[in-house]
């Protein structure tokens, strides 16, 4: 009847697209699509390998560098002195308190002095542990500016326009907060499900930017990891998860893992050996679109933590801001003067008195903490480093250091006079449009932060604010000694406490010039009659009272004679 007909005699319609069918128009794409992502792909892990390969070449001339490098080098010593005074210590009891604490006691009394060994070597881990603490954040704080100075190679610029001084300066104390909460992040892996899989993953890529942050120094903050090719930040990431398993696995193996913040000033060490080797590789600074993975997911991470560091920061200073510049009219809560009036008499709480005559110093204050004896035992539970000045700027780690910074915070203060003396300053800083126009055009044209400037010129007609200078410029050149005041001058009518009065450089005499050798004359006994010595037939008419011995003439054997 021809009700039901076949498939094959329902008549078809195709349809195309340009010319082509769907189908194959998808199947192109999606080849085409494929292509690209393994060739990227294969592209990235090629890179990759070539940088850990470039990392493994410059081990010939970190090495070196590091050891007797100018700047570098000091960071090798400080980190000798850390594993000598800090790390060696910490070791050595933490491995005897383990291996006395695996042991099994029958007597009741070995049980308590186990127990009180064990309580003994936490009490020495929490007072040391700081200590090692800081030496390490001094030497990362400082390692990436002497890694720089003793690379081969060149610094780098920022490719990237609007990096000014405000920028700059943000990113600067934007910075540590982001290596903390990259830190952070890897730690807190280990508590998220499957963390024990995504924690490896995550340490390679975080770590690596660490790396690559510390050792770049010379980008801003902002460009820094965008500029860098993504391959040199991975491999940087890689090796130095390879070499902090080489650790743990050597110490698994020998001694056992020690406690968790000894195993963080080992893992600080091998960072600062990995800056140093990451400073020796060369890297070439890239347009954000040549860049292998187009959106790289961690730039939106540490986007999202530079926005709330700088709005945390933005709230702070608008804080600041209420309660020392408040409206017109309204005094302020705490005025700025008050400020500099205390930070004044804080640095001169150590300053030298006049006593009598003669000059002390004003007891033990040291900045004014701990001059009373009461607090004698917390002083005691302190880390050596902090309980005073002194015991600071004598620190092993800062005393090498602390010349320099004083030299530079001193110059630092003669510019800031010099600059805040001059007339324009005066002149500017008198009223408050002048310091908005001054602000305004040193922001044009030298990049200068405008609210930095203007805070500035309001300073400078504060006479606390210089009070404050001339305090903290005082400050350094007592404390300029590693930490030892300035030696006084005694008066003139007390000898020093140290050996005898010094005496007087004599006044400059012409004398006669002596004649030569050859023209001078011997002695004649028998002409010589001025001559005021006695031969020895003079010595029966005088007494023997008279002479006494002298071993260095033979003329006056006087005693020995009369003793014959």
């Amino acid at each position: 009847m021809g009700w039901f007909r076949t498939s094959k005699e329902v008549p078809t319609t195709k349809v195309t697209v340009n010319g082509k069918e769907p189908d194959k128009e998808a199947a192109w794409t999606w080849s085409q699509l494929s292509f690209n992502v393994l060739s990227r792909s294969a592209l990235f892990v090629t890179k990759t390998i070539l940088e850990i390969l470039k990392q493994g070449l410059a081990t010939s001339t970190a090495i070196p560098t590091m050891i007797n490098g100018k700047h570098a080098g000091k960071i090798f010593q400080g980190i000798l002195v850390i594993a000598r005074y800090d790390l060696l210590p910490l070791i050595v009891f933490n491995m005897a308190n383990k291996t006395l604490q695996a042991q099994s006691f029958e007597n009741e009394y070995s049980i308590y002095g186990a127990q009180s060994f064990d309580i003994a070597v936490n009490a020495y881990n929490f007072h040391r542990a700081p200590q090692a603490f800081l030496h390490m954040q001094v030497l990362l704080s400082l390692a990436a500016i002497a890694f720089k100075k003793d690379s081969p190679f060149p610094s780098n610029k920022c490719i990237k326009d609007g990096c000014d001084i405000k920028g700059t300066t943000s990113g600067i104390i934007r910075e540590p907060i982001i290596i903390l909460a990259n830190k952070g992040m890897v730690a807190a892996m280990q508590y998220l499900p499957y963390g024990h899989i995504i924690r490896p993953l995550m340490s390679v890529a975080l770590h690596g930017r660490i790396v690559s942050r510390l050792t770049n120094i010379d980008l801003c903050e902002r460009h820094r990891l965008p500029s860098l090719p993504q391959e040199y930040i991975l491999a940087l990431g890689i090796t130095h998860f390879l070499f902090l398993k080489a650790m743990e696995y050597a110490f698994e193996n020998t001694i056992g893992l020690p406690n968790w913040f000894t195993l963080l000033i080992i893992q600080s060490i091998f960072l600062l050996f990995h800056i140093n080797l990451a400073a020796h590789v060369p890297v070439t600074v890239l347009p954000t679109e040549q860049r292998t993975i187009p959106y790289d997911p961690l730039d939106l991470y540490d986007a999202g933590w530079r926005m709330l560091s700088d709005g945390v920061f933005g709230g702070v200073s608008k804080i600041i801001d209420k309660y020392t510049k408040p409206e017109e009219g309204v005094p302020p809560l705490i005025p700025i003067t008050t400020i500099f009036k205390g930070l004044t008499q804080l640095l001169e709480s150590d300053k030298e008195v006049e006593v009598g005559s003669v000059k002390k110093v004003e007891g033990i204050r040291r900045l004014g903490f701990f001059k009373d004896q009461s607090t004698k035992v917390i002083k005691m539970a302190l880390p050596p480093m902090t309980r005073g000045v002194k015991e600071f700027t004598n620190d092993h780690i800062i005393r090498m250091y602390w010349p320099d910074l004083t030299d530079q915070a001193l110059a630092q203060l003669k510019f800031i006079k010099t600059i805040g003396r001059s007339k324009p300053a005066t002149v500017v800083s008198s009223s408050p449009r002048g310091t908005t126009i001054a602000a305004r055009l040193l922001q044009i044209f030298l990049g200068f932060p405008e609210e930095g400037i203007k805070t500035f010129l309001s300073f400078c007609k504060e006479k606390e604010f210089w009070a404050f200078n001339k305090a903290l410029k005082e400050w350094l050149e007592r404390h300029q000694l590693g930490g030892a005041l300035l030696r006084l001058e005694a008066p003139k009518d007390i000898t020093p406490l140290h050996g005898e009065a010094r005496l007087p450089i004599p006044e400059e005499s012409t004398l006669p010039e002596a004649e030569p050798a050859h023209q001078l004359q011997g002695y004649n006994e028998q002409t010589d009659t001025s001559s005021t010595r006695f031969s020895i037939d003079d010595l029966d008419s005088l007494p023997a009272s008279s002479f006494q011995a002298n071993d260095d003439d033979g003329t006056y054997e006087a005693q020995s004679l009369f003793a014959r």
